[in-house]
């Protein structure tokens, strides 16, 4: 379960990179079955321009 959402988290910031809008970027995804959360994968990051 954890490696598929890492899977899908790694996934969505691909394309969140080819559509970059703003500086800040925070994502996540939540693993979920009949009892409620099991696992949520986040990364976030910050883009700056030096020029």
């Amino acid at each position: 379960m954890e490696q598929e959402a890492v899977h899908a988290l790694c996934d969505m910031a691909r394309d969140a990179l080819r559509r970059l809008n703003g500086s800040e970027h925070l994502m996540s995804v939540e693993v979920r079955d009949a009892s409620g959360p099991v696992v949520e994968a986040r990364v976030q990051w910050t883009m700056q321009r030096r020029q």
